[in-house]
């Protein structure tokens, strides 16, 4: 299912542009830009989740050198469960004329966050629940804003 939604500036619970501001840290730990403005997309596709009812279990996970955007337990998913675990990879382009975001999570990144996410339940003891992989695009540039939200975007073999 494919949950799609304009996001415009005065509606947003927090202006994207806020999350995308420049830090002041210290130039050894200066992450890039485009770093910078992921982790805002993460914070704001994190923030969009929680209102829908998700838990967000973790933010970054790594392992070895595979990084999962975010973590995160959807209850209404399974009413006779504990719920569901939701391994979100988020993208952000400023435009989709080129091609699509969801078009970045290839296979081989898939295949990684599945070996990550495996890792994930198995240091977390969540072997019990069931688990699926979500992957959120962001596209255009604050304060216009598209939020598309792909579930079950892919699934382990």
């Amino acid at each position: 299912m494919v949950i799609k939604q304009y996001v415009p500036k005065d509606t947003a619970s927090f202006q994207l542009e806020h999350l995308f501001k420049i830090n002041l840290i210290p130039e050894v730990d200066m992450p890039s830009i485009t770093q910078k403005k992921g982790t805002g997309a993460e914070r704001y596709a994190a923030s969009w989740l929680k209102k829908r009812g998700y838990t967000i279990l973790d933010m970054n996970y790594r392992f070895q050198k595979i990084e999962i955007d975010l973590i995160a337990l959807d209850e209404s998913a399974s009413p006779y469960q504990q719920g569901e675990i939701v391994f979100v990879e988020v993208k952000w382009r400023q435009t989709d004329c080129f091609a699509l975001p969801i078009v970045a999570v290839t296979p081989s990144k898939q295949r990684r966050l599945i070996q990550g996410a495996k890792v994930y339940i198995a240091q977390h003891r969540l072997s019990h629940l069931n688990c699926r992989f979500d992957v959120i695009c962001l596209t255009g540039v604050p304060p216009m804003v598209t939020l598309d939200h792909f579930e079950g975007a892919f699934r382990d073999a």
